[in-house]
């Protein structure tokens, strides 16, 4: 089986207030949606190779 993962940049705001940007990986299956949560150090590799490919700019 093969899905797609949609990367958006998305904010919150924190307890003080302040817009806090990242990014949000989401998956549809079954017509379902389905929040992912990357381990940090493939968190790290992905955001960089975003960056690199200036896929959300």
């Amino acid at each position: 089986m093969k899905a797609e993962i949609e990367i958006t940049q998305k904010t919150f705001v924190n307890d003080q207030g302040e817009e806090v940007p990242y990014i949000a990986y989401t998956l549809q299956l079954g017509g379902k949606e389905f929040a992912l949560f990357p381990r940090k150090d493939d968190k790290k590799l992905l955001n960089y190779m975003i960056e690199q490919q200036g896929l959300l700019n």
